[in-house]
Order: structure tokens, then C-alpha cells, then sequence
């Protein structure tokens, strides 16, 4: 059958045509453009070349600019979780600032101070006598205990002494969270696995008891303190049978 008797593809034909015309378009616009560079006389070859490679692009329209949605009336709901452990951690440090200010006003231990420094700390530590003296102490700084007290390392001394210390206090309910939260910020101050590595056999046997009396203690339906105490004890070296 002769080509001229096979039928018109006028699909194909049009597809030709707008090709056709979208590259007499382009040879224009870059002729166009290489006419304004040598009028600019610009200093480099490469200058020219961007400027013809250049030559079919638009600038945008405001149409085309993406418009900035509205923030939400809550701005945490639009962090990121990164963002929002690090609002939540100035939120808390800010709340034990303040707790341990009330608590100098009723107590001379603090000495109308918030220690701010490891030697501070330690300074004011080694003059409560009492237990639960103590663990208020603690339980008030926590949220600095990382950021400010041990922002160097945590000796293996004195993780020992505040284990020890929420030890003797695992058996009030009222403060089964707040050591969970304590173990929680230990184990994320620097050098806190060396020193857990430090603990001697007899350290190690009360901080295993404590970590049996949390999960005894613990709301039986909280099963989300649960885990977070097993997850905790991997990290002290702890390990239930």
C-alpha cells in the first residue's frame, strides 16, 4: 500500500508542530539573549553562556509565590519534637528554679541560693543530714541536674550517693515518679556510663533493689512506667531474672 493512501495521524501531527514551535520559540529567546550580552558587554564566556542558557526562564509572578500559612494559636503544636524536648527542658528548669526559691524561704539549708555549679551543689549536698531532706533537694533540682550541676560528668561517687538516696525513698507512692524522672536525667548527663562502670558489687545490689522496688511500687495499670523503668535499668547495668 503506497504512504499516501495510510491514514492522517493528526495526534502525532500536532505533537510535531508544538515541538517545532517550542524550539523556534527557544532559538529566539537564547539568539535574544546573546544579542543583550554582547550589548552588555559581559566579562566572561561564562556570563554569556548562563545568560543564553537562561534565556526561556520567567521570573515568577505573585501568583506563583506559595502563601505563608497561618501559625497556629498554640505554637508548640507546629514544633518538631526536637524543638519541643527543648522548650519542655527550659519549661522545667524554669519550674525548678522557682520551686527552689519558695523552698529557701521556708529552709535554711538552701542558703537563698540556686546552685547553678557542680561545687555549689556539692557544697550545699554535704550539709543536709536528713534522708528525705535530701531527695526534696534533688527532686527540686532535677531539670538542672544535667544542663548545670553535671554538665561536665556525673562522679561516680556521688551517683551512688543519689541512688542510694532515692533508694530509701522508693517506698513513699508520691515519689515513685519523680525518681524515675531523676534516673531518667542521670542517665543522660555525660560520662554516666563510665561511671556506672566504677559501681562497686554492693552499689550495684541497691541500685538493682531499687529498680525491683519501682516496678513493685508502680501503678500495676501504668504500664508505660513500666517499660520506661526497664528501659532505665538497661542503662544503670540492671537486669531482672
Amino acid at each position: 500500500m503506497s504512504k499516501l493512501r495510510l491514514p492522517i495521524n493528526c495526534r502525532s501531527l500536532e505533537l510535531e508542530l508544538q515541538e517545532a514551535l517550542k524550539a523556534d520559540e527557544l532559538y529566539r529567546l537564547q539568539n535574544d539573549a546573546k544579542l543583550r550580552a554582547v550589548e552588555q558587554n559581559v566579562s566572561t564566556y561564562e556570563d554569556f553562556r548562563q545568560m543564553v542558557n537562561a534565556a526561556h526562564l520567567k521570573p515568577m509572578e505573585h501568583a506563583d509565590l506559595k502563601p505563608v500559612p497561618k501559625r497556629p494559636w498554640n505554637p508548640i503544636a507546629d514544633m518538631d519534637n526536637s524543638n519541643m524536648v527543648m522548650l519542655l527542658d527550659k519549661i522545667n528548669e524554669k519550674e525548678s528554679e522557682d520551686c527552689l526559691k519558695v523552698s529557701t524561704k521556708e529552709d535554711n539549708t538552701f542558703q537563698g541560693k540556686i546552685p547553678t555549679t557542680y561545687q555549689e551543689f556539692v557544697q550545699t549536698w554535704k550539709m543536709i543530714r536528713e534522708c528525705e531532706e535530701k531527695f526534696h533537694y534533688i527532686k527540686i533540682l532535677r531539670y538542672i541536674l544535667r544542663e548545670k550541676i553535671f554538665r561536665a560528668e556525673i562522679p561516680s561517687s556521688l551517683l551512688v550517693e543519689l541512688i542510694d538516696i532515692c533508694f530509701q525513698n522508693v517506698s513513699i507512692i508520691d515519689h515513685i515518679e519523680p525518681i524515675i524522672e531523676i534516673l531518667r536525667i542521670l542517665s543522660k548527663c555525660n560520662r554516666f556510663c563510665l561511671a556506672v562502670s566504677f559501681m562497686k558489687e554492693n552499689e550495684r545490689e541497691i541500685c538493682r533493689q531499687l529498680f525491683r522496688e519501682l516496678l513493685i511500687n508502680v501503678d500495676h495499670q501504668n504500664e508505660i512506667s513500666k517499660d520506661t523503668i526497664k528501659a532505665l535499668a538497661l542503662s544503670y547495668k540492671v537486669r531482672f531474672e
